[in-house]
Formats: C-alpha cells, sequence, structure tokens
C-alpha cells in the first residue's frame, strides 16, 4: 500500500503545473541555444564557401602571373610586351593603319524613326 501511495505523490508532483512549466523553460532554453549553434554553423559555412572561392581566384591569378613572369623571361616575350605597351617597331618594319570612313558608317548605323522617313519622304 505504501508503494501505490508513494507513486501516487510522484506523480503529483511530475505532473504538477510548477513541473511542467519549468520543464517547458528548460525545452525553450535549449531549443534557443540549439537555434543560435545552428546560424553560427550556416554562417561559419558561409564564410567558409567565401574563402574557399576567394582562394580558387587567388591561385588563377598565381598562375597566370607565373605564366607572364615565365613568358618574360624569353626575348620573344619581352619584344611583345614593349610592342603591346608602346608604339614601337623594328628599323625594317613599318606600321600601316586604315581608317573607315565615319560618315558611311554612322549613316548605316542609325535607325531613322516613322516620321522622318516620312518627311524625308516628301522633302527629296
Amino acid at each position: 500500500m505504501l508503494d501505490f501511495q508513494q507513486k501516487r505523490k510522484l506523480r503529483g508532483v511530475l505532473y504538477s503545473r510548477v513541473t511542467l512549466v519549468i520543464l517547458a523553460i528548460f525545452v525553450l532554453i535549449s531549443l534557443r541555444a540549439s537555434w543560435t549553434a545552428h546560424s553560427k554553423l550556416r554562417e561559419s559555412e558561409d564564410l567558409r564557401d567565401n574563402v574557399k572561392q576567394r582562394v580558387n581566384t587567388l591561385s588563377a591569378r598565381d598562375l597566370e602571373l607565373r605564366n607572364q613572369m615565365d613568358r618574360l623571361q624569353t626575348p620573344q616575350g619581352i619584344e611583345a610586351e614593349i610592342r603591346s605597351k608602346f608604339s614601337v617597331s623594328k628599323g625594317n618594319e613599318s606600321v600601316v593603319v586604315i581608317v573607315e570612313d565615319s560618315s558611311t558608317t554612322t549613316e548605316k548605323n542609325q535607325r531613322k524613326g516613322f516620321w522622318t522617313t516620312f518627311f524625308d519622304f516628301f522633302t527629296k
């Protein structure tokens, strides 16, 4: 009989409103801590992805610069770089510059509107 009464008291304490409120508060605090940890995890994953992308970009840039340095170690590379930076030529070379007539290109590229075409029809 004593066991039955003790179990009843234990159930009464466990299912009391005070105990349930304390447990609910504990669950809410645990949920908040879990949510905060999850948010920090997502933020750190985003930062990690950004850093990986930056490292890949810098690695590609490093490779490109190393290739340019290797090219500049040769006489042909130096000559090509000088020609691209400065408008120079060797003694026996000459430069031909072809200039397109700008008046014909501007007329071809301009689109005339309806009213302009209409008035041009009567004025010509």
